[in-house]
């Protein structure tokens, strides 16, 4: 039932691509919560926020060593209806990290 009566947003991105910053920017309860240290170090495990009904998800960034993006995306990325993903200007996804995005479920939220 709880499922059924929200959204769930998953954003996930590369490192350093500014995530955490664009989670703060769309969703009051975060901005209100994230700190400066959060916004200048690397979210290591999925911070959840919520605005009413919705749900966001910060998930780790893809790259980097001793890097669990891939560990919680297997976890928790199934669950999301949408996903938000955040890529700086320059960048490359591996083939990998490319068919790992695609297991998450994308749904029509809003028609």
């Amino acid at each position: 039932m709880f499922l059924s009566n929200c959204a769930i947003i998953g954003v996930f991105g590369m490192q350093q691509a500014g995530k955490t910053t664009t989670v703060r920017r769309l969703v009051q309860h975060a901005a209100r919560s994230i700190t400066a240290r959060e916004l200048t170090s690397n979210t290591s495990f999925p911070v959840l926020y919520q605005e009413g009904n919705v749900h966001v998800i910060d998930f780790p960034g893809m790259g980097g060593a001793g890097n669990d993006f891939d560990k919680y995306t297997h976890l928790y990325g199934e669950i999301c209806q949408a996903v938000l993903v955040v890529l700086p200007p320059e960048f490359s996804l591996t083939d990998a990290e490319v068919k790992l995005l695609t297991l998450v479920k994308v749904r029509t939220l809003f028609q």
